[in-house]
Protein backbone atom coordinates (compact mmCIF):
# COMPACT_ATOMS: atom_id res chain seq x y z
CA UNK A 1 0.00 0.00 0.00
CA UNK A 2 2.05 3.41 -0.82
CA UNK A 3 -0.08 6.11 0.81
CA UNK A 4 0.02 9.45 -0.14
CA UNK A 5 3.54 11.38 1.31
CA UNK A 6 1.36 14.05 2.88
CA UNK A 7 -0.51 11.54 5.04
CA UNK A 8 -0.37 12.71 8.65
CA UNK A 9 -2.76 10.16 10.57
CA UNK A 10 -5.00 7.30 9.94
CA UNK A 11 -8.46 7.18 11.54
CA UNK A 12 -10.56 4.86 13.39
CA UNK A 13 -11.05 1.65 11.93
CA UNK A 14 -9.71 3.14 8.10
CA UNK A 15 -7.63 0.28 7.42
CA UNK A 16 -9.26 -2.34 9.67
CA UNK A 17 -9.94 -5.91 8.21
CA UNK A 18 -8.02 -4.93 5.01
CA UNK A 19 -6.85 -8.05 3.13
CA UNK A 20 -4.08 -8.82 0.76
CA UNK A 21 -4.42 -11.76 -1.92
CA UNK A 22 -0.95 -13.03 -0.97
CA UNK A 23 -1.76 -12.93 3.10
CA UNK A 24 0.15 -9.60 3.50
CA UNK A 25 1.24 -6.03 2.61
CA UNK A 26 3.03 -3.21 3.43
CA UNK A 27 3.06 0.55 3.83
CA UNK A 28 5.63 3.06 2.88
CA UNK A 29 5.81 4.39 6.91
CA UNK A 30 9.70 5.80 5.72
CA UNK A 31 8.12 8.16 3.13
CA UNK A 32 6.07 9.30 5.67
CA UNK A 33 7.62 12.14 6.89
CA UNK A 34 4.76 14.06 8.63
CA UNK A 35 2.92 11.20 9.51
CA UNK A 36 2.07 11.31 13.52
CA UNK A 37 -1.33 8.82 14.39
CA UNK A 38 -2.64 5.64 14.49
CA UNK A 39 -5.85 6.42 15.89
CA UNK A 40 -7.87 3.39 17.61
CA UNK A 41 -8.14 -0.04 15.32
CA UNK A 42 -6.64 1.65 12.45
CA UNK A 43 -5.73 -1.54 11.45
CA UNK A 44 -7.27 -4.18 13.55
CA UNK A 45 -7.28 -7.25 12.24
CA UNK A 46 -5.46 -6.49 8.84
CA UNK A 47 -2.55 -8.14 7.06
CA UNK A 48 -0.35 -5.71 7.63
CA UNK A 49 3.07 -6.94 7.58
CA UNK A 50 6.92 -6.90 8.09
CA UNK A 51 8.91 -4.43 9.91
CA UNK A 52 7.46 -1.17 10.69
CA UNK A 53 9.27 2.23 10.96
CA UNK A 54 7.89 5.32 12.23
CA UNK A 55 9.20 8.66 12.67
CA UNK A 56 7.98 11.72 14.05
CA UNK A 57 9.60 15.11 14.99
CA UNK A 58 7.18 15.29 18.19
CA UNK A 59 4.86 13.15 19.27
CA UNK A 60 3.28 9.90 17.77
CA UNK A 61 0.49 8.57 19.45
CA UNK A 62 -0.52 4.75 18.61
CA UNK A 63 -4.24 4.37 19.85
CA UNK A 64 -5.97 1.59 21.53
CA UNK A 65 -5.91 -2.00 19.20
CA UNK A 66 -4.55 0.27 16.61
CA UNK A 67 -2.20 -2.70 15.43
CA UNK A 68 -4.16 -5.18 17.14
CA UNK A 69 -4.64 -8.63 15.30
CA UNK A 70 -2.03 -8.50 13.30
CA UNK A 71 -0.02 -11.41 12.66
CA UNK A 72 2.51 -10.36 10.15
CA UNK A 73 3.99 -7.84 11.90
CA UNK A 74 7.81 -8.44 12.88
CA UNK A 75 9.18 -5.86 14.33
CA UNK A 76 8.41 -2.43 15.46
CA UNK A 77 10.43 0.78 15.50
CA UNK A 78 8.88 4.57 16.73
CA UNK A 79 11.92 7.27 16.64
CA UNK A 80 10.20 9.99 17.86
CA UNK A 81 10.71 12.48 20.31
CA UNK A 82 7.65 11.37 22.30
CA UNK A 83 5.79 8.76 21.74
CA UNK A 84 1.98 8.08 23.36
CA UNK A 85 0.73 4.22 23.68
CA UNK A 86 -2.96 3.30 24.59
CA UNK A 87 -3.85 0.09 25.27
CA UNK A 88 -3.76 -3.33 23.50
CA UNK A 89 -1.99 -1.47 20.67
CA UNK A 90 0.13 -4.82 19.38
CA UNK A 91 -2.46 -7.46 21.38
CA UNK A 92 -2.51 -10.84 19.57
CA UNK A 93 0.47 -9.81 16.78
CA UNK A 94 1.27 -13.32 17.05
CA UNK A 95 4.54 -12.82 14.54
CA UNK A 96 6.06 -9.96 16.85
CA UNK A 97 9.51 -10.23 18.22
CA UNK A 98 11.18 -6.71 18.36
CA UNK A 99 9.85 -3.34 19.60
CA UNK A 100 12.43 -0.07 19.74
CA UNK A 101 11.05 3.14 21.22
CA UNK A 102 13.25 6.03 20.85
CA UNK A 103 11.56 8.33 23.93
CA UNK A 104 8.21 6.93 25.27
CA UNK A 105 6.33 9.14 27.47
CA UNK A 106 3.23 6.76 28.03
CA UNK A 107 2.04 3.37 27.84
CA UNK A 108 -0.75 1.68 28.97
CA UNK A 109 -0.71 -1.70 30.56
CA UNK A 110 -0.93 -4.73 28.22
CA UNK A 111 -0.13 -3.45 25.20
CA UNK A 112 1.81 -6.49 24.23
CA UNK A 113 -1.03 -9.12 25.57
CA UNK A 114 -0.65 -12.24 22.94
CA UNK A 115 2.59 -11.43 21.71
CA UNK A 116 4.30 -14.55 22.38
CA UNK A 117 7.53 -14.07 20.38
CA UNK A 118 7.74 -11.11 21.19
CA UNK A 119 11.56 -11.41 22.78
CA UNK A 120 12.96 -8.07 23.25
CA UNK A 121 11.61 -4.41 23.73
CA UNK A 122 14.03 -1.55 23.73
CA UNK A 123 13.82 2.10 24.80
CA UNK A 124 16.44 4.13 23.96
CA UNK A 125 15.60 6.98 26.31
CA UNK A 126 17.06 8.41 29.27
CA UNK A 127 13.97 9.45 30.79
CA UNK A 128 11.98 6.68 32.44
CA UNK A 129 8.14 5.67 30.71
CA UNK A 130 5.38 6.38 32.49
CA UNK A 131 3.09 3.95 33.09
CA UNK A 132 -0.93 3.57 32.72
CA UNK A 133 -2.50 0.74 34.76
CA UNK A 134 -6.36 0.49 33.98
CA UNK A 135 -8.20 -1.26 37.27
CA UNK A 136 -6.24 -3.03 39.54
CA UNK A 137 -3.35 -5.10 39.39
CA UNK A 138 0.22 -4.66 38.71
CA UNK A 139 1.83 -3.99 35.24
CA UNK A 140 2.57 -5.99 32.44
CA UNK A 141 3.50 -6.13 28.90
CA UNK A 142 1.96 -9.11 27.91
CA UNK A 143 -1.06 -10.08 30.40
CA UNK A 144 -0.99 -13.59 28.39
CA UNK A 145 2.25 -14.79 30.49
CA UNK A 146 2.31 -15.22 34.15
CA UNK A 147 4.61 -12.50 35.92
CA UNK A 148 7.19 -15.45 35.79
CA UNK A 149 7.17 -16.52 32.21
CA UNK A 150 7.17 -12.79 31.12
CA UNK A 151 10.31 -12.23 33.37
CA UNK A 152 11.85 -15.11 31.73
CA UNK A 153 10.89 -14.86 28.45
CA UNK A 154 11.09 -11.11 27.92
CA UNK A 155 14.50 -8.89 27.56
CA UNK A 156 13.81 -5.25 28.53
CA UNK A 157 16.92 -2.85 27.26
CA UNK A 158 17.46 0.58 29.02
CA UNK A 159 20.30 2.94 28.61
CA UNK A 160 23.09 1.68 31.03
CA UNK A 161 23.19 4.75 32.56
CA UNK A 162 19.99 5.05 33.55
CA UNK A 163 18.89 1.42 34.75
CA UNK A 164 18.26 2.34 38.60
CA UNK A 165 15.90 5.30 37.36
CA UNK A 166 13.87 2.94 35.76
CA UNK A 167 13.95 0.35 37.89
CA UNK A 168 12.60 2.79 41.07
CA UNK A 169 9.96 3.68 38.29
Amino acid sequence: VVLPQTTVEIFQYAMANTTSETGSYTVNWEELTEFFALDDGAFYQSDLAGDLKFHGDYMFYLLTSSLAYCPNITSVTIDAYQTYLGQFIFEEDSALQKVEFNWTTTMAAGLFTGCDSLGKIVFDSTTPVELSIYGGGSFQFNYSWTEEEEAEKLSVQVPEEVVGIYVKK
